[in-house]
């Protein structure tokens, strides 16, 4: 009778070890990638860095004011009437940068774009817009950011970007700057990094807004 009690408990001890390690088993398995719950993750294009990460209060200076972004979504559509055609949704991204280049008081207003439908192996697409968002310069093939200095052509500062496999520098010509700056002069020197550069959203938090 005793050896049967012991061979019944043995029998229960080995059932629920094997219950046990199945158990385990599954979780394991289940928790080699995380499945997301709703709401968990940013929307890619949203008003917002592309992680998610970055508090608002840090964003770079000039570049995070929601009213120019609400003036630059109404006014791309217009400027970027053929460009948009047949583009999806994540061509409708844009950082900008505001800074007074003409002395009046008024940021002018640099924006640039990212991606399949505005960059080449040359470069981006970037425009120059007035404070009031009318259009100065549609930049072609240029690599971010812009270096503004402090020397002035025609009353407008002269800017500095990289195209064509060199720095190149832009000067106002009274309507605007170099559309393709791949055929403007090479910098002669360095400007050094202590100027105002604009567009540095590959080393610096940018808000990303959509339009």
């Amino acid at each position: 009778m005793m050896s049967s009690k012991i061979y019944l408990l043995f029998i229960l001890v080995l059932i629920g070890f094997t219950s046990c390690k199945n158990g385990d088993g599954s979780r394991t398995e289940s928790s080699g990638e995380a499945t997301p719950t709703e709401g968990a993750t940013t929307k890619v294009g949203t008003d917002t860095d592309s992680s998610g990460s970055i508090s608002g209060s840090v964003y770079e200076k000039n570049a995070s004011d929601a009213a120019t972004a609400n003036l630059i979504k109404g006014v791309l559509p217009v400027i970027l009437e053929k460009e948009l055609v047949g583009a999806d949704s994540s061509a409708r991204r844009f950082v900008y940068y505001g800074t007074d280049l003409n002395g009046d008081g008024k940021r002018e207003l640099l924006v640039g774009f990212t991606g399949m439908n505005w960059c080449g192996s040359g470069g981006c697409t970037a425009l120059l817009l007035s404070s009031e968002g009318k259009l100065i310069t549609h930049f072609t093939v240029v690599k971010f950011p812009f270096t503004i200095l402090d020397q002035k052509t025609n009353g407008w500062k002269d800017l500095t970007v990289y195209s064509g496999g060199a720095d190149r520098l832009l000067k106002f010509d009274g309507k605007g700057y170099p559309k393709n700056p791949s055929v403007a002069p090479k910098l002669a020197e360095d400007p050094g990094e202590q100027l105002e550069q604009a567009l540095t959203f590959a080393t610096k938090p940018y808000l990303w807004f959509t339009f």
